[in-house]
């Protein structure tokens, strides 16, 4: 069985040839944190029983760490962070942020972009960066806006404010500027299979559905200064346009097992265009599915691995097995062991839970095609009133002996 380790370098603000940190140090405890909503992170457990820990200068506040980890001949990408954090006794904690996106935190800004996209402000803001193609991946926005206030903002809030708002994500990656929709649309990068011996390659799952807030629909409500006129945008499963890791939206009505889409939700809006309530309204609808159905893995120490990512997952149940987006990846080593903990979405369940269901995925209708599911049994799903969880049988179809 290959060994799990890591690798530590750092460099203080005058130096320019990095420094190895080594056991000798007494690192206890490495953890890399990649995700594609907050700060990536590096914690450190560092012993520091006979204080010597206190003076070593490899742990000072806006030192950069080089970290690397791995497992026997596999290895993950070196990655820089800069510590921020640095607390505990007899133990000491280090904490330390991925460095490109802390420099985008680093300052509070006060201006005001008019009559501009929220792609082409993200344009400019990248450059402003020192971030240019092609190490920039942008997606396009149509609706332009008159006044567009960035007030008392470093430019990394600011951007995922205004992602936000298209349901997109912002986040530097490996030197990459990024602001778009959470890319499903990538081919998997690794097949896992769950075995009941726990032999596989997942050691544990649990999954989580929100099963009381899935929209049937968004609206949206908001007057036209110029016309004063009152106008309604709708985001629904039929007309907003998304890529879906699964065929069906929607929960199973727990007395009929008809499958509904529920919870129609009407707000206000401050937008004064429909479309601006329209991006509004479907950036809230892809935004409230993709955190429906969440899976939690826990893994051997999986260093290829990556957050943004898409895994193939078999093994777990005709409902959950398919494709998921890995929202955020954790990598533990301590000592002799370690551990991968990744948290998945998806913004859909899969095929077949009935003899033939509808789900839009690019604005294309999707049918199960079980043959035999249609000539003889169906699954219906219903919700177990005392435990909220979703419950599949095989039900005999409509007409069969």
């Amino acid at each position: 069985m290959p060994s799990p380790f890591f690798r530590l370098q750092f460099l203080t603000p005058k130096d320019t040839n990095p420094k190895d940190i080594s056991r000798v140090d007494k690192v206890r405890q490495f953890t890399l944190t990649d995700s594609d909503e907050d700060l990536d992170t590096l914690d450190l457990l560092v012993d520091n029983q006979d204080l010597a820990q206190s003076e070593n200068p490899a742990w000072e506040d806006g030192n950069v760490l080089l970290a690397a980890f791995g497992l026997g001949a596999l290895e993950a990408p070196q990655r820089r962070f800069k510590i921020k954090k640095i607390t505990g006794f007899p133990g000491i904690k280090v904490t330390a942020f991925e460095d490109k996106t802390l420099e985008a935190n680093a300052v509070d800004l006060c201006r005001v972009f008019t009559n501009q996209t929220h792609s082409a402000i993200a344009t400019a803001v990248a450059a402003e960066l020192g971030f240019k193609a092609p190490f920039v991946q942008i997606q396009t926005t149509t609706t332009v806006h008159p006044q567009i206030s960035q007030v008392h903002e470093p430019n990394a809030r600011f951007l995922k404010r205004i992602a936000s708002k298209n349901g997109f994500q912002f986040f530097i990656d490996n030197s990459i500027f990024h602001w778009h929709e959470r890319d499903f649309k990538q081919p998997p990068l690794k097949e896992l299979v769950y075995y009941t011996s726990n032999q596989g390659d997942i050691l544990t799952f649990k999954v989580e559905e929100d099963t009381a807030s899935k929209p049937g629909d968004i609206k949206t409500i908001g007057l036209d200064p110029m016309q004063k006129e009152i106008f309604e945008v709708a985001a629904n499963n039929k007309e907003t346009k998304r890529v879906s890791l699964g065929s069906v939206v929607g929960v199973f009505d727990e007395e009929t097992g008809e499958l509904q889409l529920k919870n129609r939700v009407v707000r206000p809006t401050p937008k004064r265009t429909q479309a601006q309530a329209k991006d509004e309204a479907d950036a809230s609808f892809k935004r409230t599915l993709e955190n429906q159905v969440k899976l939690k893995l826990t893994l051997p120490l999986s260093p290829d691995i990556p957050a943004k990512t898409i895994l193939l997952i078999q093994g777990i149940g005709p409902v959950y097995s398919g494709n998921w987006y890995v929202k955020q990846v954790k990598h533990t080593v301590a000592g002799d062991s370690g551990r991968t903990v990744a948290t998945c979405l998806r913004n859909a369940v899969s095929k077949d839970l009935r003899d033939s269901t509808e789900g839009q995925v690019d604005g294309e209708k999707n049918e199960s095609t079980s043959v035999q599911n249609k000539k003889v049994l169906r699954k219906v799903g219903k919700i177990n009133p005392e435990t909220g969880k979703l419950e599949v049988e095989l039900l005999p179809a409509p007409g069969a002996r």
